[in-house]
């Protein structure tokens, strides 16, 4: 009996050994692809690389995104982007901008831009697209959004004018080298001038960010899951050309929360090539470009352009100087290039956007054989699609007043665009207080004839609504 019990714990004992062997040899076997998930920071909980100075990760999208309904995710890019060319003049137009009128407007310059556009922000926080402002300048547009944790500080009424620069300054680039502008989604409660933000908060606190900024994507996916929330719906990975056909807005979001550690921006971006305006993924809303913290503001308006460079498809992988999947590596002053790239030199004060035309935007009358960003429609066809002109600028009034018989006739025209509210005041006798005594809503153009009785001439004012 004892030598029964003996022979059966040296066949268990064999067959352990054996087992431990096997799984030893399976585990050398998945070693070399796990170490490879850890250094490239793809693999579940693996870290992210360290990045070189001046150069910025990228995953692979298929890689990253693959089973996965959610953006296609870039990497987060470095902090060196901000410094690819100096950023253009900041807008000059004053408190409220400058309208362009007809034949000013078809021989505009970006120094015309920039000299047009208000230098800085007015308007209403809030939570959703203002779209009873909106100004109607293409339906394709890029909006803007400043988000924040859920327990997060609220800064946005200090920002907000910063935040319209950038945007601006951003697309000064492209309207200076190409005569395109960046097509931003316009209109608040003060004009048509003025960059249209919403202000969202995300379902994540401050702490749960800073984790989340741990992982490759863990920031953009928040941002993302909050612009859906908020029906602002992003472009997912199993959306068919028909769904996508339906989103007319890609989101340019400022996060003044928690990011990546040493990152400026990320953006999602669709690895088709297709050169089929109709057809290409990058053609097509629910893009997300985020703009991360830097000291006491945010990374600026050469971030901003980087960004969105990425969601209208720049730039694609075969292109003859992309380094890394989706940045270039021929000239540092690029916009789309990493940090490593060589200096230039003599270059445009402002830099860059595609040296050389051959890999992300094409030369004119010499397409390139892939998708190109200067075939987005999210691009206006000249400088000035965001500046209003004289027709749909802020609700002005000019008025004639004259006194007739006791009475007072007043003869006023209506500009503008949007409706707007009309008061008249005038004193009822000597000393009083002026007083309301007409008021109505008017939709510009409108031309207005009325008659008061006041003791003192009357004044008329218009007010958009």
């Amino acid at each position: 009996m004892q030598r029964n019990a003996d022979t059966c714990g040296r066949i268990l004992a064999r067959l352990t050994r054996q087992r431990i062997i096997a799984a030893a040899l399976v585990l050398c076997a998945l070693t070399p692809a796990a170490a490879a998930r850890s250094d490239t920071g793809h693999g579940s909980g693996g870290e992210q690389r360290d990045v070189r100075a001046g150069e910025s990760e990228v995953r692979d999208p298929e890689q990253e995104n693959r089973g996965r309904d959610r953006v296609r995710a870039l990497g987060p890019d470095g902090r060196d982007i901000g410094g690819h060319g100096r950023e253009a003049r900041e807008p000059e137009g004053g408190a409220a901008g400058r309208t362009l009128d007809a034949r000013t407007r078809a021989h505009a310059t970006s120094a015309t831009v920039l000299a047009s556009l208000p230098d800085r922000w007015c308007g209403t926080a809030r939570s959703a697209d203002d779209t009873r402002h909106e100004r109607d300048n293409g339906a394709w547009r890029f909006h803007a959004v400043y988000a924040l944790a859920a327990d997060g500080i609220d800064r946005f009424a200090a920002r907000a004018s910063a935040i319209q620069t950038d945007a601006f300054q951003a697309s000064a680039l492209l309207e200076k080298l190409y005569g395109r502008a960046i097509r931003f989604d316009m209109g608040t409660g003060c004009g048509p001038q003025f960059l249209d933000i919403t202000v969202l908060r995300l379902a994540e606190s401050t702490a749960a960010l800073r984790d989340l900024a741990q992982a490759p994507a863990g920031a953009l996916d928040a941002v993302a899951r909050a612009l859906d929330a908020n029906g602002m719906p992003t472009a997912k990975t199993a959306d068919t050309l028909e769904a996508l056909r339906q989103n007319t807005r890609n989101y340019v979001v400022w996060l003044d929360a928690p990011a990546p550690k040493d990152a400026c921006g990320q953006a999602t971006m669709e690895p088709d090539t297709d050169r089929n305006p109709d057809t290409n993924r990058s053609n097509f809303g629910g893009n997300v470009a985020v703009v991360f913290r830097q000291r006491t503001g945010f990374c600026n308006s050469t971030a901003v352009r980087h960004e969105i460079g990425h969601t209208l498809g720049a730039l694609r992988a075969g292109a003859p100087h992309a380094v890394d999947g989706a940045h270039c590596g021929d000239a540092y002053e690029d916009t789309m290039c990493v940090g490593a790239a060589p200096r230039i030199g003599l270059t445009p004060s402002e830099g860059f956007f595609d040296y050389g035309n051959d890999d992300y935007w094409s030369p004119p009358g010499r397409p390139l054989g892939w998708w190109t960003v200067d075939q987005s429609r999210f691009l206006c066809a000249d400088v000035a699609c965001n500046v209003p002109s004289s027709a749909d600028g802020p609700p002005r009034l000019r008025t004639t007043v004259v006194r007739r018989a006791g009475d007072w006739a007043l003869d006023m025209r209506a500009t503008g665009a949007g409706k707007a509210l009309l008061t008249v005041r005038c004193r009822s006798r000597r000393g009083a207080e002026f007083r309301t005594v007409r008021r109505r809503i008017v939709t510009p153009p409108a031309r207005l004839r009325i008659r008061v009785r006041c003791f003192s001439q009357p004044r008329a004012a218009l007010r958009a609504t």
